[in-house]
C-alpha cells in the first residue's frame, strides 16, 4: 500500500483498471475485496482533495476586495481592506482606499476583475480547487515546466452567481435545483498560478454588467461543468496575457477562434503552442519567450483555421472615416474583428472588437443622404447610413475589462 500511495494520480489509476480488468483472465492476480476496498478508498481521496471547492457570498464592496486579494494571493502591506472599525463606518470610501494603494490600483489582475465585478450588488462564488485549464497547461509543457522556479500545474476556477442564492434558498450549493443556479449562473473565471496575467480564460454574461438596450454583442453558448451541475453561459472569451508565452497578439487568435469554434463548426481552435508553431514556420525568429505578433502573421494563423481574412490599414485609406465605416459593418453583420492600435511610436496593442453600444435613433434627421432617381430627377432616393447612428464601440481588451471605445 505505502507503493501505491506514491504512485502518481495517473499511475493510480492504470494500475487499479489494469487490475480489475486482468481478474478473470489470471488468477494470479486476484485480489480480495479488502485490497480493492483500500484501493478505491484511496482513489476516493484523491478525488475528493481534488474537488476540493468553497462557497462565499459577498454584499459590500470591502468583503469583495478583501475575497479578490485571498484570490489572487496579493499580500498587501497597507492594510487597505483591513481597517477595523473603519468597514463598520459608512463613510469608509473603499475606493479611494484602492486607489491609495499601489499594491492594488498596480495590480491589473485585482484591478480588471475589481472594475468588472463591483457593479453586481449582491454576488455568491463558488471556487474549484486543481483545475485543469486546457490553455494554461499547454503552455505549462512548452514553457513553465522547464524554468527554474517551480509552478504549479493547476489553475483554480471561479463560479459566479447573482445573489446570495445560499440564503436565499436555505440549502448548501449542492441541494439547490439546477434551474435556479442557471436563472442566477453569470458565468466563470480561471484563476492562473502566475505572477503575470493571473486571469484566464474566462466566460461572462455580459448583460448582467450592462443594459440589453443599450448594448449589442456577439456570444457563443459555453456549457461548463460546477461539481456535475452543468451549467450554460452565453459569453465572448475573454484572458488576459501572460507576457511569456501569450502576447495580445495571441490573446486575440486565441479568443476568436475560441468563438467561432464554439458557434460555427466549420472552425478549428487552436492552444498557444500550435499557434507558435505556426508563426515559427512562417517568420525567422523563436517565439519564446514571446515578443509578439504582427498582423502578417495573425492572418497566416487564421487561414490555418480556416479563415480567408482581409487586412484594413487606416493609414491608407484617402478618408480615414472610411475605416470606422468598415470596422462598423463587419460589426452590424455579426462578424468579431480584431482591431491593431498603435500606442505611440514604439508600442502597438491589438483588441477584439464584438459589438456597439446604443443606436442613437435622434440622430436620424441629421444624418441622410439622397440619391436622385435614375428614371425621374424631380426623386430622390434617401438613405441613412447605420454607421452614423453609433458612437460607442465594445471591445474585449486583456489590458482591461469590458470597454467602450
Amino acid at each position: 500500500m505505502d507503493m501505491l500511495k506514491s504512485m502518481s494520480e495517473e499511475e493510480l489509476y492504470s494500475f487499479l483498471i489494469n487490475a480489475l480488468s486482468m481478474q478473470d483472465s489470471d488468477s494470479s492476480i486476484l485480489m480480495d475485496n479488502d485490497t480493492i476496498n483500500s484501493l478505491w478508498n484511496l482513489l476516493s481521496e484523491r478525488y475528493h482533495r481534488y474537488a476540493k471547492g468553497t462557497t462565499i457570498e459577498i454584499d459590500d464592496l470591502v468583503s469583495l476586495a478583501t475575497f479578490l486579494m485571498d484570490l489572487l494571493e496579493i499580500h498587501n502591506d497597507e492594510d487597505t481592506t483591513d481597517s477595523g472599525e473603519a468597514e463598520e463606518q459608512a463613510d469608509y470610501d473603499i475606493e479611494a482606499a484602492i486607489e491609495e494603494s499601489s499594491g492594488l490600483n498596480g495590480n491589473r489582475s485585482f484591478k480588471i476583475l475589481w472594475d468588472t465585478l463591483k457593479v453586481i450588488s449582491e454576488i455568491t462564488f463558488v471556487t474549484e480547487e486543481y483545475y485543469i485549464d486546457r490553455v494554461y497547461r499547454d503552455s505549462y509543457y512548452a514553457y513553465y515546466s522547464c524554468k527554474h522556479f517551480e509552478y504549479s500545474r493547476y489553475c483554480k476556477r471561479l463560479f459566479l452567481f447573482s445573489g446570495k442564492i445560499l440564503t436565499k434558498y436555505h440549502a448548501p450549493i449542492s441541494d439547490i435545483p439546477l434551474q435556479h443556479l442557471q436563472e442566477s449562473f453569470i458565468g466563470c473565471i480561471v484563476i492562473r498560478p502566475l505572477e503575470t496575467g493571473k486571469i484566464g480564460r474566462s466566460l461572462l454574461n455580459p448583460y448582467f454588467f450592462t443594459e440589453y438596450n443599450e448594448t449589442y454583442i456577439r456570444y457563443a453558448t459555453y456549457d461548463v461543468t460546477m461539481f456535475g451541475k452543468r451549467l450554460y453561459v452565453k459569453a465572448f472569451p475573454y484572458s488576459m496575457q501572460d507576457e511569456e508565452t501569450t502576447s495580445c497578439a495571441k490573446i486575440t487568435i486565441l479568443n476568436l477562434l475560441d468563438y467561432f469554434s464554439k458557434k460555427y463548426a466549420e472552425y478549428k481552435y487552436f492552444l498557444p503552442s500550435e499557434i507558435i508553431e505556426i508563426a515559427m514556420r512562417n517568420g525567422y525568429e523563436r517565439r519564446l519567450p514571446t515578443k509578439g505578433l504582427d498582423y502578417l502573421l495573425i492572418s497566416k494563423v487564421f487561414m490555418e483555421a480556416g479563415f480567408y481574412p482581409v487586412l484594413y490599414n487606416s493609414d491608407k485609406l484617402e478618408d480615414t472615416s472610411k475605416f470606422k465605416r468598415i470596422l462598423h459593418y463587419y460589426i452590424e453583420s455579426g462578424i468579431p474583428t480584431a482591431v491593431g492600435l498603435k500606442i505611440n511610436k514604439n508600442a502597438k496593442h491589438s483588441i477584439i472588437c464584438i459589438g456597439h453600444g446604443k443606436v442613437e435613433l435622434d440622430r436620424i434627421e441629421r444624418k441622410q443622404y439622397s440619391i436622385p432617381d435614375a428614371y425621374d430627377a424631380k426623386h430622390h432616393i434617401w438613405l441613412i447610413d447605420s454607421t452614423d447612428l453609433v458612437s460607442d464601440y465594445i471591445v474585449m481588451d486583456d489590458n482591461h475589462d469590458f470597454t467602450t471605445l
